[in-house]
C-alpha cells in the first residue's frame, strides 16, 4: 500500500555521498560487441580513476549502524557532531546549509536498524540539505549546491536503443496498426529524459555539472552518486518490460510484519508526532512523522486494527502522506515522488488495442489531478512506454488503471451490456461497520465536544470513528446524540451531526465524519466500456437517415451520442447534481471510456442509467433512468420522423412542457439528447402523462 521514494527505480529526493575525481574520452570501439554492432543491453560507462582509499573508508564506515546516542529530535549541529565522533571523520557544514537549517530541530527515527547513511538522510531530508563523501570526510550543503567532487563519465547509449527496438519487434504481429512505430529514442531524448528521471532537478543547476552528447552516446559530468542512479535509470530503461523482483531488506521485513499487527490508536487533538510514537511502541518498527507535520493534531478512535490501516487513516485525518523509506513508515507533509516506466503494450490485452499510450496518459492525469499540477509529470517514451513521475499512491492507482483496462478489453468476462470494472470494490470490513450501522441505536450517547465523539461512538456501538482532516469540520462544535427510539445507528448519528453541517460515511472499516456536502464514504474508481452505447446510437443514426449514411453525410438529427452527451447525462439524471462538484469525486471521457470516481451507491445508480441508454429503444412508456431519482427515457423515433419533419424537437419539447406548466418552473427539465432519445426530469404524475402524449402523436 505504501511507496518508497528510496527503494524504487529513480529518486526524486535520496542522500547524496560520494564523488569521484578524473575525466575520460569516448573510445572508438565503445560499447560495440566483435562483429561492430551494437550489442542489445544495459549502456555501457567508461569511468574516472578509482575512489581514494581515504573516501572508500569513509563510505564504509556509513554503511554502518546509526549513531544511537542521538535523542528523538536533533540540530544539524548536533548531527554533525555526533558523526564526527561516531565515524571519526570531519563533518563540513558549508555557509548556505548553516544558514538554510539554523537553530530548527528535526525527529529522527529509531537508530534500531538503520544504516549511517539512512539516519542521515532522514535528517537531511527534513532541511532540504544532501551530504558527500569529501577528502576522507562529509561535507553538507543545500540541494542547489554540488558539494561533491565531479567527474566526466561516458555512457554508450546504443545497447539501450538496440534492447527496445528488439522488445519492439517481438511484441508485434501482422496485424499491428501501421501508426504504431518503433521507439527511437536519440541522445538528445536520453538526456532529457535522464534530467527529467534522475533528481532532484537542484542537481543538475550547478555550473559544475552538465550533459552534452557524444559519438554512439551522451557524456556526463555530474557526482559519483548522481552517476550511480544514471546507470541504475539506463538499465532499467533496457529492461523495463521484464518482471522483476525486489528482494527486502531486514529493516523492511521487521517493518512489514509490525504494519501487520493489531494496534489501538485513540487520540483527540493529540499532535501526530506523538501518535507516531505509540504506533512505534506497537509495531516494534520505526515510525516517524516529519518536522512539516509533527505538530499536526489528530482526532481519531481506533481499537484493534491493522497498524497498516490505523497509519493511513492517521495520515488521512492530518491531511499527510505516508510512505516507507528504508524500512521506516514516515508522515510528512511533502509527497514523496519518484519515477517509473511502465510497458503499457504488456499490461494491455490485444483485444484492447485500441487503448493507445496517449489514451493511458489522458486517463492517467484523472488520478489525483492536483499531484499533475504540483509535481507530476507523464511522457510517452515509444508507442507502448511511459514514463511517469508522481506519489506512490498515484503510481499504484496507474497499475490498478492499466489492470482495469485490461480487464475490459477481454469482452469474454463481461456480465454486463456496459463492461465495468470495479477498481476497489468493498471490503469485508466495510459491509461489517455497514451491518452495525443498520442495528436499532440502543441509548442515547449524550453531549460531547467533536473530538471527543470518536471515542464515545466506539465505547457504545464498537465502531472506530475517525474525524476528517483539519478544515473539513467545524470546530469548538458541540455533538447531542439524544435518544434514539425507532431509529437505527445511522439514523441516530446521521440526525445529530446534521445540524453542524457533517455526516457519516463508511471507508476502509471504519467510520468517518466529514462535511454532509461532500461524499463522506468510501468512494471508489469505476470504469465503464462505453462501446456498446456509442455503437448502438451510432447505427440508430444510420438507420433513421440510409441516404446521407451511403453519403458519408451527416443525418437530418445528431449522428450519435457522444462521450461528452454521457458524461452530461450521467450528472444530470444521477444525482443531486452538486454531488458531482463536491471535492474528491470526478466524471470524465474519452476514447469511449467512462472514468468515474464516487460512492458505490452513486456508481450502482450510473451504470444502472447506461444500461438503460441500451434498452430504452421500442419504449414509448419510457424507462426510469434511475431508480433512486426523477429521470425517465423514451423512445421518440415514431414521433420525430427525419422523412416527413411533421415533428420538430422544438415542436416536442414544447408540448411536453405544455403538461401542467407550472411543475416546470422549479427543477424540473426536459431534453433532447439523441436523434430518438427523450430525456424527462419530472415528478412521476407527469411522467405518467407524456406516454399518453406521444402515443397521440405517434398516430398522426
Amino acid at each position: 500500500m505504501f511507496g518508497s521514494t528510496r527503494n524504487t527505480k529513480w529518486l526524486v529526493r535520496s542522500l547524496v555521498i560520494g564523488g569521484a575525481v578524473g575525466a575520460l574520452a569516448l573510445s572508438a570501439d565503445l560499447g560495440r560487441a566483435e562483429d561492430g554492432k551494437p550489442q542489445a543491453g544495459a549502456a555501457r560507462v567508461q569511468r574516472a580513476a578509482p575512489e581514494s582509499a581515504a573516501d572508500v573508508a569513509v563510505r564504509t564506515r556509513l554503511q554502518g549502524p546509526a549513531a544511537k546516542e542521538l535523542g528523538r529530535n536533533v540540530t544539524l549541529g548536533a548531527l554533525a557532531s555526533a558523526y564526527e565522533t561516531a565515524l571519526g571523520v570531519s563533518v563540513k557544514i558549508t555557509d548556505a546549509a548553516r544558514e538554510e537549517a539554523g537553530a530548527q530541530e528535526v525527529p529522527l527515527p529509531t537508530a534500531s536498524g538503520l544504516t549511517a547513511a539512512q539516519q542521515l538522510d532522514f535528517a537531511l531530508w527534513q532541511l532540504d540539505l544532501h551530504v558527500a563523501v569529501r577528502d576522507g570526510g562529509l561535507t553538507v550543503g543545500t540541494t542547489s549546491e554540488v558539494v561533491g567532487v565531479v567527474d566526466r563519465r561516458v555512457y554508450d547509449i546504443r545497447p539501450v536503443q538496440a534492447a527496445l527496438a528488439e522488445h519492439w519487434n517481438a511484441s508485434q504481429d501482422d496485424g499491428a496498426e501501421p501508426h504504431r512505430r518503433a521507439p527511437a529514442l536519440g541522445a538528445e531524448d536520453m538526456i532529457m529524459l535522464i534530467q527529467g528521471a534522475v533528481g532532484p532537478y537542484q542537481v543538475w543547476m550547478g555550473k559544475e555539472v552538465s550533459a552534452s552528447t557524444v559519438d554512439g552516446g551522451i557524456a556526463v559530468v555530474q557526482t559519483a552518486e548522481v552517476h550511480a542512479k544514471i546507470e541504475d535509470f539506463l538499465g532499467q530503461l533496457a529492461t523495463y518490460h521484464r518482471p522483476r523482483e525486489k528482494s527486502a531488506t531486514p529493516a523492511e521485513l521487521r517493518l512489514a510484519t509490525g504494519l501487520a499487527r493489531n494496534v489501538s490508536v485513540r487520540a483527540a487533538e493529540m499532535p501526530l508526532g506523538d501518535v507516531a510514537l505509540r504506533l512505534e511502541e506497537a509495531m516494534g518498527a520505526p515510525v516517524l512523522a516529519a518536522a512539516d507535520c509533527a505538530e499536526t493534531p489528530v482526532s481519531l478512535d481506533l481499537i484493534d486494527i491493522p497498524a497498516e490501516q490505523a497509519a493511513t487513516w492517521c495520515a488521512r485525518t492530518a491531511g499527510v502522506h505516508l510512505s516507507v523509506q528504508d524500512g521506516v513508515l514516515l508522515f510528512s507533509d511533502e509527497p514523496p515522488t519518484d519515477t517509473r516506466l511502465y510497458d503499457v503494450g504488456s499490461a494491455i490485452t490485444p483485444s484492447s488495442a485500441r487503448v493507445l499510450l496517449d489514451h493511458v496518459m489522458e486517463l492517467a492525469i484523472t488520478l489525483e489531478p492536483q499531484t499533475w499540477e504540483e509535481i507530476g509529470s507523464a511522457e510517452g517514451l515509444s508507442p507502448d512506454m511511459l514514463l511517469v513521475r508522481n506519489t506512490p499512491s498515484v503510481h499504484a492507482k496507474i497499475e490498478r488503471l492499466l489492470d482495469a483496462l485490461g480487464k475490459l478489453g477481454d469482452t469474454s468476462t463481461a456480465t454486463s451490456p456496459v463492461p465495468v470494472v470495479i477498481e476497489s470494490p468493498e471490503s469485508t470490513a466495510d459491509r461489517a461497520v455497514r451491518a452495525r450501522l443498520a442495528k436499532a441505536a440502543t441509548a442515547p450517547i449524550g453531549d460531547f465536544a467533536l473530538a471527543l465523539l470518536p471515542l464515545a461512538i466506539r465505547d457504545a456501538y464498537g465502531i472506530n470513528v475517525v474525524i476528517g482532516k483539519p478544515g473539513t469540520a467545524p470546530k469548538d462544535v458541540t455533538i447531542s446524540v439524544a435518544a434514539a427510539d425507532g431509529l437505527t445507528v445511522r439514523q441516530q448519528l446521521s440526525r445529530a451531526l446534521r445540524p453542524a453541517g457533517l455526516d457519516i460515511g463508511v471507508q476502509d472499516g471504519v467510520l468517518r465524519i466529514g462535511p454532509a456536502y461532500a461524499p463522506v464514504g468510501a468512494t471508489e474508481r469505476r470504469y465503464f466500456d462505453l462501446r456498446p452505447i456509442v455503437e448502438a446510437f451510432a447505427a440508430r443514426a444510420r438507420a433513421a437517415s440510409p441516404e446521407s449514411s451511403a453519403a458519408g453525410e451527416p443525418g437530418s438529427h445528431r449522428a450519435s451520442l457522444g462521450e461528452e452527451d454521457i458524461v452530461s447525462l450521467v450528472q444530470n439524471c444521477v444525482g443531486p447534481t452538486d454531488t458531482w462538484t463536491s471535492a474528491g469525486v470526478s466524471l470524465a471521457a474519452g476514447r469511449e471510456l467512462l472514468v468515474s470516481v464516487h460512492t458505490r451507491d452513486v456508481h450502482e445508480r450510473t451504470h444502472h442509467m447506461l444500461e438503460r441508454l441500451l434498452d430504452y429503444e421500442g419504449r414509448q412508456d419510457g424507462v426510469r433512468a434511475d431508480p433512486a431519482g426523477s429521470v425517465w427515457f423514451y423512445d421518440v423515433g415514431d414521433v420525430l420522423d427525419p422523412a416527413g419533419a411533421a415533428l420538430s424537437e422544438e415542436d416536442l419539447l414544447a408540448r411536453v412542457r405544455a403538461i401542467e406548466p407550472a411543475t416546470w418552473e422549479s427543477d424540473a427539465w426536459v431534453e433532447m439528447v439523441a436523434p430518438d432519445l427523450l430525456v424527462v426530469n419530472n415528478a412521476q404524475e407527469i411522467q405518467t402523462q407524456i406516454p399518453e402524449l406521444l402515443a397521440r402523436l405517434s398516430e398522426k
